[in-house]
């Protein structure tokens, strides 16, 4: 494998820097988990490993579940990076007012398909807003950006990706959502058995966790003019 070539950063998170570049003549993204001056040593490199191997290793099998996610094409855990391949099209968060609601739906419908395998599988994505799902030419719908997923059966965790992709969708095109969060209801229950329980805790996360609501709209205001 060659070595990559002309990179360009995309954006810079809290944890990591990501780079798009070019492999032997194709787009690809690297991730490049950074190390952090506030973090003790010792847990700088132990919380980059897992991190780093966790992310790769979610991709990897929502992959082989047939889910529309990037797929690992390197992963240098010496380094902590990962070369993943590069989905382009817009992320939903800058498409919401462009598509007519019956498009809409079709996505929503489409992701909480996806959302319900994912938990299914015992895989939770941690940050599942529309800021991380792409949105190809064609109208179909990627999941990004697995840097804080994990591997869990606790419902909370579940309920807390269905809180934020409902909040993330209200806080921007409140007139929609109610259509938009039945269609990807839709989509989840007819993937994942115990869609009503973690229905259930996701209105019990919003009753309780207004804070979260208004942290959650600052930030995608802020990504709606930097990105």
């Amino acid at each position: 494998m060659g070595p990559i070539e002309r990179l360009t950063r995309l954006a810079e998170g809290a944890e990591s820097i990501v780079l798009l570049g070019s492999l032997l003549g194709q787009d690809v993204v690297v991730k490049v988990r950074v190390s952090r001056s506030y973090r003790h040593p010792d847990y700088d490199r132990v919380f980059r490993f897992y991190r780093t191997k966790t992310e790769a290793r979610v991709m990897a099998e929502l992959l082989e579940k047939g889910l529309k996610v990037p797929q690992p094409i390197l992963v240098d855990m010496e380094n902590y990076v990962i070369v993943m391949t590069f989905v382009k099209g817009r992320r939903l968060l800058h498409v919401l007012n462009n598509y007519g609601v019956e498009d809409l739906e079709r996505i929503y419908r489409d992701v909480g398909r996806q959302v319900g395998v994912m938990h299914n599988s015992g895989i939770y994505h941690g940050d599942l807003t529309v800021s991380n799902v792409i949105v190809t030419e064609n109208g179909e719908a990627y999941i990004i950006d697995f840097g804080l997923s994990g591997y869990s059966n606790d419902v909370e965790e579940y309920a807390i990706d269905l809180h934020l992709f409902d909040r993330s969708t209200r806080n921007l095109v409140p007139d929609k959502a109610d259509r938009l969060f039945k269609s990807f209801i839709e989509g989840y229950s007819s993937t994942f058995p115990r869609h009503q329980e973690v229905v259930e805790r996701m209105f019990d996360i919003r009753r309780r966790g207004r804070y979260v609501e208004e942290r959650l709209r600052r930030k995608l205001r802020r990504e709606a003019y930097t990105q």
